[in-house]
């Protein structure tokens, strides 16, 4: 990763950024807050609606924004 999108990432991916999405699974709203540090780092959170469990992937966007990938989990990722 070159260091200028690293220097982007860090000075926009602030922890403590609030973001919502909606479950792969049932389309529930869950919220998910960003850590330190948090660029392009998976995390497996569970929904709050069917207790699946979701890959998420917090990334820069455009204009200082923060996406959010969010995909189905391998059933055997939570025990790897």
């Amino acid at each position: 990763m070159s260091s200028a999108l690293t220097d982007y990432m860090e000075k926009y991916m602030l922890a403590g950024v609030k973001q919502e999405f909606l479950c792969p699974h049932c389309g529930g709203l869950n919220t998910y807050i960003t850590g330190e540090n948090c660029a392009l780092k998976e995390e497996l959170v569970c929904c709050v609606h069917c207790r699946e469990t979701i890959n998420v992937i917090p990334a820069a966007g455009v204009d200082n924004s923060v996406n959010l990938i969010v995909s189905d989990c391998d059933a055997n990722a939570a025990t790897r």
